[in-house]
C-alpha cells in the first residue's frame, strides 16, 4: 500500500489535482484525485493528450492501484 501511496504521490497528473488525501494515507481519496484529472482531460474539460505519457502513466497506476479501494474496484477506465 505504502509503495502505491508512494507512485501515486509521484504522478504529474497527481500533482495536478486536488491531492483530496494530503495528510492522510486515503488510497481512496488519492485514487479519486487522480481519477479526476484523468477523466477531465479524457472528456476535453482539461486540454491534454490522451497518450501523453503523463496520462499512460495515470491509467497504468489507477488500473493496479483500483484493487486495494476500498471504493473504486469495479470502476472502468
Amino acid at each position: 500500500m505504502e509503495k502505491l501511496i508512494e507512485e501515486g504521490r509521484s504522478l504529474e497528473l497527481y500533482l495536478e489535482s486536488e491531492q483530496a488525501d494530503k495528510g492522510s494515507d486515503d488510497l481512496d481519496a488519492m485514487w479519486q484525485s487522480i481519477y479526476d484529472v484523468y477523466h477531465l482531460v479524457c472528456i476535453g474539460i482539461i486540454e491534454g493528450d490522451k497518450e501523453d505519457e503523463a496520462m499512460i502513466e495515470a491509467k497504468e497506476w489507477l488500473e493496479k492501484a483500483k484493487a486495494d479501494t476500498s471504493m473504486y474496484q469495479g470502476m472502468v477506465l
